[in-house]
């Protein structure tokens, strides 16, 4: 079971931005760049914890 936020050190937070962030941002990218010759689109972002 993940640990109440209030117990998440700056460290442990930072490694869990470092590892699932990038990966968000060149999905992002690539499906933006997609969209961009395809007449548009929606990209909605959905997380959970």
């Amino acid at each position: 079971m993940p640990k109440p936020v209030q117990d998440v050190t700056p460290a442990e937070w930072d490694r869990t931005m470092a590892v699932t962030l990038p990966k968000t941002f060149l999905c992002l990218q690539a499906e933006a760049a997609y969209m961009a010759g395809h007449d548009g689109g929606a990209i909605v972002n959905i997380a959970s914890g």
